[in-house]
């Protein structure tokens, strides 16, 4: 049985409109990541949502991610190829807070691999770091900042 079906949607940015079509997932791909991207694109079976305990109201973000991987222990996904909804990208965007958005994603790896995983489930987890990572990277570090905290290391001040 599915827990719910999702189609492709349209990213808009300025002047710029493309297309992110949806393909079918597994549930390891959905460990990986979070293909389906934009919650406005998922079609949900209101009572297995609810019965897996509906979305997760203590994630800051993420929460549509999360619920997926809890569906997926139990049900199958239905997709389909129509775009059915258009995600425009602003500087308000939640997506746009990288750190904090980064902090979310570690969340919910967590709570996944705390919830039991199998060795290819488990090998998703670890591929997964690197699609994140290519997502997001880290910022380089300010090199004047890595002298000075060296230095204060090394005379006792810094951690």
């Amino acid at each position: 049985m599915r827990a719910s079906f999702y189609g492709g949607f349209r990213e808009a940015k300025d002047d710029e409109l493309s297309e992110r079509p949806s393909s079918p997932l597994t549930r390891s791909d959905l460990i990986r990541c979070n293909w389906i991207a934009m919650i406005a694109s998922v079609m949900f079976d209101r009572d297995k949502l609810v019965g897996i305990g509906g979305f997760n109201e203590n994630l800051g973000m993420c929460e549509d991610w999360d619920a997926y991987l809890r569906l997926s222990r139990r049900y199958s996904f239905g997709c389909h190829s129509n775009i059915v909804a258009t995600y425009v990208r602003h500087s308000g965007n939640m997506s746009n807070a990288v750190p904090k958005l980064r902090k979310w994603i570690r969340t919910v790896r967590k709570l996944e691999k705390a919830r039991g995983l199998t060795i290819d489930e488990m090998a998703a987890w670890h591929e997964g770091e690197a699609v994140w990572r290519s997502f997001y990277p880290r910022p380089a570090r300010d090199p004047v900042f890595v002298r000075v905290r060296r230095r204060l290391a090394l005379m006792g001040w810094a951690a």
